[in-house]
């Protein structure tokens, strides 16, 4: 025998219908964003540079394991570390002004001081900010990266005092000396 559905039963099951279609397309979505997330975290962990992004508070809402590497502990100790505290003392003033001044334009920028890796060791960092944007425009945070540039200036310093000794040395000698 054939069922002649009522038009509230039709209502209910279009409504039970629309309501599991609904949670089956965010359930998808969810495991969507998951599975992007957990790429990115592949990709940035594997990554030879210290990276992290931060969130409208300016807290760190994510590092890297190279983050984590250079500033030792956990990464939630990482991830909650004031980078103002591990500022060689000579840089500390004018790389925080540099840094309030970069974030108040609203535009990348990039920064270059000593940092106190775990170990007790000053590095030469190169850093990189990029503001990140919510939907109506306005700045949720910053994504950056810095990378270790110290053995660059010690090589920069080497080829510097080199120079500066030969000249010393051709400005000094008896005789002429010259370069073809």
């Amino acid at each position: 025998e054939v069922r002649h559905w009522t038009d509230e039963e039709c209502d209910l099951l279009q409504e039970v219908a629309a309501r599991t279609w609904a949670e089956i397309e965010r359930t998808r979505a969810e495991a969507e964003v998951r599975e992007s997330e957990a790429r990115f975290r592949a990709i940035a962990d594997t990554a030879p540079v210290l990276i992290w992004v931060t969130g409208p508070d300016r807290v760190r809402a994510f590092v890297n394991q190279a983050y984590v590497a250079f500033s030792g502990g956990t990464y939630e100790e990482a991830r909650l570390l004031d980078w103002r505290e591990i500022v060689h003392p000579d840089d500390q003033e004018r790389i925080v002004e540099e840094s309030v001044t970069g974030e108040a334009t609203g535009q990348p920028f990039s920064l270059e001081a000593r940092y106190r890796r775990h170990d007790g060791e000053y590095r030469w960092l190169k850093s990189f900010s990029r503001p990140r944007f919510g939907p109506d425009g306005e700045t949720i945070g910053f994504v950056g990266v810095a990378f270790d540039v110290t053995e660059m200036r010690e090589s920069q310093a080497w080829l510097l005092e080199s120079e500066t000794r030969f000249l010393t040395v051709a400005d000094s000698a008896p005789v002429q000396i010259w370069m073809t």
